[in-house]
């Protein structure tokens, strides 16, 4: 798929459920990458705004995956900073406890110590 300007559209190596759309029903895939350049355009609010509260939702929905891809689209494509996406993690403690604070943490792959 051609990216676009704003949030990059979902491929295979974009989330999973992805790649089983692109092989079994393309056109959805279509309509749901549509559907984000839409939702990621500039409006009131940029693309790395937008960007930012989707990673603060990640990570109070607890999805690592999410925050750690999101962090890094955020850092490469927008140009968040380290404080920008600091600032979302005190929204996603305030909003997701110490759970989401761990979960965002998926964003900093850099800090976080090996396993």
């Amino acid at each position: 798929m051609a990216e676009r300007e704003g949030h990059p559209p979902m491929t295979q190596e974009g989330p999973q459920f992805a790649a089983v759309m692109e092989k079994v029903v393309p056109e959805l895939l279509k309509r749901v990458n549509d559907t984000r350049y839409y939702m990621f355009t500039e409006g009131a609010l940029s693309p790395k705004d937008k960007t930012l509260m989707v990673l603060a939702c990640n990570a109070v929905l607890l999805r690592q995956d999410g925050c750690r891809n999101i962090g890094r689209i955020a850092r490469e494509q927008l140009g968040a900073t380290d404080d920008e996406i600091g600032e979302v993690m005190k929204i996603a403690f305030l909003m997701g406890g110490i759970s989401a604070l761990n979960t965002i943490c998926n964003a900093f792959p850099d800090y976080m110590p090996p396993r």
